[in-house]
């Protein structure tokens, strides 16, 4: 029987995806699931999610819960890691520091000074599950979805035992859904190839039944102004080919994007100025927060997100919910405001 451990299953959407997709596979509906977080109310939360959607799937799958990573790891076959090292606080800091230097990022967690700092953080715990993997599941892969993952994935091949180790992405089948739907082709008929490395792949072949898809891109593009402003877009135009990461994760890859006002202004995203990308991540980070909680989503910005976030570390359930609706409220009075350089 397999045996998966999934570390950091306090990311509980995270989890119950993966187990979605997992447990659907007859040759895995049996698996044991071995559960590992460091905080104990949200490896509960994961636990019995996990055991509602086996449930669901009608998977006799076998769901057990670990806050001693060693008994979560001791002979599994797989290890899912999805930790983020620090949370939303370390996250604030990866924008915040670079941020009062002058620097411009627009997720920071693959590569630049964010990157750097969140690999600085979780290549130590990365290298310590290996570490554990090596004396109590030496022939485990070791699959990651945690960035930033090259990083990451070299620095475990390199620093520890385990060799067996691959970074995993959503972007190719994201992008691909994408650009089914631009060129209004059923996805579920659509046939593709990518290749590339994690984190920067490149769709070499879009059809259907036979027809090259990438005429009929080429058309929507060239209907759309708004597409033609994004800067993967420009990237294919380029490159003639389609990358598979986000405008934002490209601006980054290739900061010719982000080193003039001009260039920024020309490939903002929904007609806002670039320098709110900053408040529109952490905006995002904060209603994780806010939904974990049973909260509402708010609509923040720099100051108030650090506020919010820091804040979130200390209330319970019901005084946070609180805390949100205050917070809510008095962005609805407030004026729109951005972060300064």
């Amino acid at each position: 029987m397999t045996r998966i451990a999934f570390v950091g299953a306090g990311s509980v959407e995270f989890t119950r995806d993966l187990l979605g997709d997992i447990l659907t596979f007859p040759e895995l509906s049996d698996a044991t699931i071995s559960l590992h977080d460091i905080d104990p109310e949200r490896l509960e939360a994961a636990e019995s999610m996990a055991r509602w959607t086996a449930g669901e799937l009608g998977a006799p799958a076998t769901i057990e819960a670990h806050l001693d990573r060693r008994a979560a790891l001791d002979g599994c076959d797989h290890v899912i890691n999805m930790i983020q090292v620090g949370g939303h606080a370390a996250t604030l800091i990866d924008f915040e520091v670079p941020a009062r230097h002058g620097v411009r990022q627009t997720i920071g967690d693959t590569l630049g000074i964010g990157g750097i700092f969140r690999a600085l953080r979780t290549i130590p715990v990365m290298q310590g599950i290996a570490a554990d993997m090596a004396e109590v599941c030496p022939q485990a892969w070791f699959l990651n979805y945690t960035n930033p993952m090259a990083m990451l994935c070299w620095a475990t091949y390199a620093g520890t035992p385990i060799t067996r180790i691959v970074g995993l992405c959503h972007s190719v089948q994201n992008t691909t859904r994408q650009l089914a739907e631009l060129v209004g082709a059923p996805y579920e008929e659509v046939t593709y190839l990518g290749a590339g490395v994690n984190h920067q792949a490149w769709i070499l072949q879009l059809e259907r039944d036979g027809e090259d898809l990438y005429p009929r891109l080429d058309e929507a593009i060239a209907r759309d102004p708004g597409l033609q402003r994004r800067v993967r877009v420009e990237m294919y135009r380029r490159f003639g080919r389609f990358p598979t990461e986000s405008s934002e994760h490209s601006a980054e890859y290739l900061p010719y994007f982000m080193h003039s006002d001009e260039m920024i202004e020309r490939f903002r995203k929904s007609g806002k100025r670039a320098e709110a990308r900053f408040d529109t991540y952490i905006t995002r980070l904060a209603n994780e927060v806010s939904l974990r909680n049973g909260a509402q989503p708010v609509t923040i910005v720099c100051a108030e997100a650090a506020n919010l976030l820091a804040t979130a570390s200390t209330l319970g359930n019901a005084e946070f919910r609180h805390y949100i609706a205050e917070r809510a409220a008095a962005e609805r009075k407030a004026e729109p405001k951005h972060c300064k350089k």
